[in-house]
């Protein structure tokens, strides 16, 4: 069965053309036989902030909920303990992709997030459903 991504982005602005997305979610359903697992991810990625909307980073709380270290371009953030892992922007990218990879792509409004996880990710990376 293939995989189903529920996904959910947070960004610095509602145009893809001037904004980008700071926090990527998912919700990964895979099926193997009977068995159903759901594994959480959770990605932020240090923002350019030159061409943002105020309305944009209050809606998503990113004052109180951007939680990448000073020194990192990125961070793995969905972990249970609430470990923060410090990454590479390359890293963060490298992961989402491989996460998403093949994966049926759902969420509350998918093209809104396809738009900006397909300006994160690069040409050719959407490789999802």
């Amino acid at each position: 069965m293939i995989p189903i991504a529920f996904i959910d982005t947070e960004t610095t602005h509602l145009d893809a053309g001037i904004g980008e997305a700071w926090e990527v979610a998912v919700i990964l359903r895979e099926q193997d036989g009977e068995q159903t697992t759901d594994t959480e991810y959770a990605w932020q990625i240090r923002p350019d902030l030159i061409s943002f909307d105020p309305e944009a980073l209050r809606i998503s709380r990113f004052d109180e909920r951007f939680k990448v270290p000073p020194y990192a371009e990125a961070a793995f953030t969905a972990h249970e303990s609430g470990h923060i892992t410090p990454m590479t922007r390359a890293e963060a990218v490298t992961a989402i992709v491989n996460v998403l990879s093949g994966a049926v792509f759902v969420g509350s409004n998918p093209a809104f997030d396809d738009r900006f996880l397909r300006k994160l990710l690069g040409p050719g990376s959407a490789q999802w459903h």
